[in-house]
């Protein structure tokens, strides 16, 4: 009906992407050229106008007050947003790049000196593997070029993997205590960041790894190969996690997120839930919803049941304004008392 396409446009103005696609083309109507979303936030200093175009073949405009960014990267947390779906889930079920996006994301928000050096690196490294890839082709390494390479791989790492490691110490606690009061202390959900670099230089892994990055052609130790990993107790959550765990396991993850970003840039995030409350019974619905209202500014939530949402509402204390959404158009309701 388009639900989760209204929530993924209010983290569109948010963050200047999807949170679905960051292939822009593909968010547009497959009968149309193009598209356009508008919307206003209301801040302390007054109302903010953002809008962002797209039209295939062409450069996305992102605005601000009608001024139009130099850098998209520039309108990254001016207004930040957090979005839970139960695509998240993937955060535990998947791969390690995404959790290590999840890192890159979060302090991207706050900390724009290392967006700069995360996409500084990820260019420096995808010129390395070009480069291991020639080799293996067949033609001979240009020992100097790996070597320049090399210099600059460690002079990103040692100014990014300092703040991947005390974003990990900063969060733990807030995700121990979110995780606690989600599920009232009755399971140990635990962080663990590991890294190559936490034992040796990363020039030093590069040389002792040469060999094998050549016969791969691709660079196989890195920043890039750092690990997130999920515990419950002392066992992977992935393996031994029940989908309820996992869900409180995420859940805690993503408050503990907008609390970090609240701390750091002073704004309370906007929270956005899309279709989150299945297989939650009432009482956790509930207790989730409190623990959101301490947590965010404002909550849009989206759900196929109006009266599951009206009793977890109902069951927290809370008041909230309906809407209806049937093809795409979103019609108010009144407000439930």
């Amino acid at each position: 009906m388009g639900k989760t396409n209204l929530l993924d446009a209010i983290y569109y103005l948010s963050s200047g992407k999807s949170y679905f696609n960051n292939i822009d083309s593909q968010n547009i109507n497959h009968r149309e050229k193009y598209f356009t979303l508008q919307g206003s936030f209301s801040t302390i200093e007054g109302s903010e106008e953002v809008f962002c175009g797209f039209t295939a073949g062409r450069k996305k405009v992102l605005k601000r007050n009608d001024v139009e960014y130099d850098k998209l990267a520039e309108h990254y947390g001016k207004f930040p947003a957090v979005m839970v779906t139960p695509l998240d889930l993937n955060l535990v079920t998947e791969g390690s790049e995404e959790r290590r996006r999840f890192m890159d994301s979060t302090l991207s928000i706050y900390d724009k000196d290392y967006l700069q050096k995360l996409v500084q690196y990820n260019h420096v490294l995808a010129q390395r593997n070009s480069l291991l890839k020639q080799h293996r082709e067949g033609e001979k390494l240009n020992k100097s070029l790996l070597q320049v390479y090399d210099g600059q791989l460690q002079a990103f790492s040692q100014l990014l993997y300092p703040k991947r490691r005390q974003f990990i110490e900063e969060l733990s606690p807030l995700f121990n205590q979110f995780a606690g009061q989600i599920n009232e202390h009755q399971e140990e959900l635990k962080l663990r960041y590991d890294s190559q670099l936490s034992k040796e230089n990363l020039l030093d892994l590069l040389a002792k790894n040469l060999e094998k990055d050549k016969v791969l052609g691709r660079t196989e130790v890195g920043l890039h190969k750092d690990r997130l990993e999920f515990k419950i107790g002392s066992s992977p959550l992935k393996k031994f996690g029940s989908q309820g765990q996992q869900k409180s396991y995420v859940l805690a993850l993503k408050l503990a997120q907008a609390k970090m970003v609240e701390q750091k840039t002073g704004k309370k995030p906007i929270l956005l839930l899309d279709d989150i409350f299945d297989r939650l019974d009432d009482l956790r619905a509930a207790r989730l919803l409190e623990l959101c209202h301490e947590v965010f500014h404002q909550i849009f939530i989206t759900d196929t049941s109006r009266e599951r949402l009206l009793a977890a509402l109902q069951k927290a204390g809370k008041d909230g304004e309906f809407f209806e959404v049937k093809g795409g158009v979103v019609e108010a309701e009144a407000a439930h008392e």
